[in-house]
C-alpha cells in the first residue's frame, strides 16, 4: 500500500464538492504551543543558556507545527471560501506554496493586495531550514547563512559571548527565543490576513484564535484551542 500522491490530495480537495470538513490546523498549533511551554520549561535544567535566551529541542519542533499549522489554516480557508470565491479553486490556490496563498486568498476574495514581510519570510523559512535539514559547516565567525544575519542581529539565536567561537547552526535552530519570535511574526501575519478578507473572515477568524496561543506561557491559564466543522452543500 502507498501513501497518497500530492496530486492525488489535491484531486480530491479539488472533486469533492460537498459534505462535512474540520480543521486539523487547530491540532497542529495545540502541539506546536506545548512544545513552546517545553521548551521555556527546559531553561531550569541543563541546557546552553544565556541571559535571555536558552537552547531547546523544543523550540525547532514548535517552528515547524507552527508553519504547518499556518499552511493547514490557509487550505481550510481556501475551503471555506470557495463557494462565494469560486476562483479559490479555479486557480488552484491550495497547491501554491504558503507565502503565495497568504497572498492569493485575499486577493481573490476582496481585491486586497498582501505583502508579505520580510520576517514572515524568515519564519517560513526557518520550518524548510529544520525539515529539509541539511548539516551547515560554520566557517569562521559565519555562525549563520548570510539570509539569516538579521535575525542574529536581533539576538534571536543563541549566541555565545566569545568573540571567537559560537553556537553551531543547528544549535541556534532551537533557540527559545526565535520560536517565539516566530509565533509573533506570524500571530501578526494571520490578523492582517483576516483584516483583508473582510467580510468574509467571520467564517475564519474564530480559528485564527488559535494563533494566540503561545501567549498562555505569559498568563497562569492555559489557552485552549478552537476547532471548527465546516459542511457544505453546493449545487
Amino acid at each position: 500500500m502507498t501513501m497518497r500522491s500530492r496530486r492525488e490530495r489535491h484531486d480530491d480537495f479539488a472533486s469533492r464538492q460537498q459534505g462535512w470538513a474540520g480543521t486539523l490546523s487547530s491540532a497542529l498549533l495545540e502541539c506546536a504551543g506545548a512544545q513552546l511551554r517545553l521548551g521555556l520549561k527546559d531553561r531550569t535544567g541543563e541546557v546552553d543558556k544565556t541571559a535571555d535566551n536558552h537552547c531547546t529541542p523544543h523550540a525547532a519542533g514548535s517552528i515547524v507545527l507552527l508553519v504547518d499549522g499556518f499552511e493547514a489554516w490557509l487550505n481550510e480557508a481556501v475551503w471555506v471560501l470557495r463557494p462565494a470565491t469560486p476562483k479559490l479553486m479555479e486557480k488552484e490556490v491550495a497547491k501554491r506554496p504558503v507565502l503565495c496563498k497568504y497572498r492569493a486568498i485575499p486577493e481573490y476574495v476582496t481585491g486586497t493586495k498582501l505583502s508579505v514581510t520580510e520576517s514572515l519570510k524568515q519564519a517560513v523559512g526557518l520550518r524548510h531550514e529544520i525539515v529539509h535539514w541539511l548539516p551547515y559547516a560554520r566557517q569562521g565567525r559565519e555562525a549563520v547563512p548570510k539570509k539569516y544575519t538579521a535575525l542574529q542581529q536581533k539576538g534571536l539565536f543563541i549566541t555565545a559571548k566569545h568573540k571567537e567561537a559560537d553556537f553551531n547552526f543547528e544549535d541556534k535552530l532551537q533557540s527559545y527565543k526565535l520560536a517565539r519570535w516566530c509565533w509573533e511574526e506570524i500571530e501578526t501575519a494571520v490578523r492582517r490576513f483576516v483584516d483583508a478578507v473582510n467580510d468574509a473572515s467571520l467564517r475564519i477568524d474564530g480559528t485564527a484564535a488559535n494563533f494566540s496561543l503561545y501567549k498562555s506561557n505569559d498568563e497562569s491559564r492555559t489557552a485552549r484551542r478552537v476547532s471548527v466543522r465546516w459542511q457544505l452543500n453546493e449545487r
